[in-house]
């Protein structure tokens, strides 16, 4: 294994590797995004299937916006 790389673990507890150092997120969302954006393998992902997958699909008031805010503190958590 790499250990220059990113290594995302998403089976039992959500773990993060970056560098060979782990990398903690604490919150709940920013691992959702983390874990969905993982399984995306570097494909584009919608805002709209994002904010599917985080809030559930009936949810649309302000996305752009939350998603900022998620994404600020995923960037936050990565360094």
């Amino acid at each position: 294994m790499d250990d220059d790389g990113l290594v995302v673990s998403v089976l039992g507890s959500v773990r993060l590797r970056f560098g060979g150092v782990e990398v903690v997120v604490a919150r709940p969302l920013e691992r959702a995004l983390l874990v969905r954006l993982a399984l995306a393998r570097g494909a584009v992902v919608v805002d709209e299937r994002l904010a599917a997958d985080l809030w559930g699909a009936g949810e649309v008031q302000r996305v752009a916006e939350r998603l900022r805010v998620v994404v600020s503190r995923l960037r936050a958590a990565l360094g």
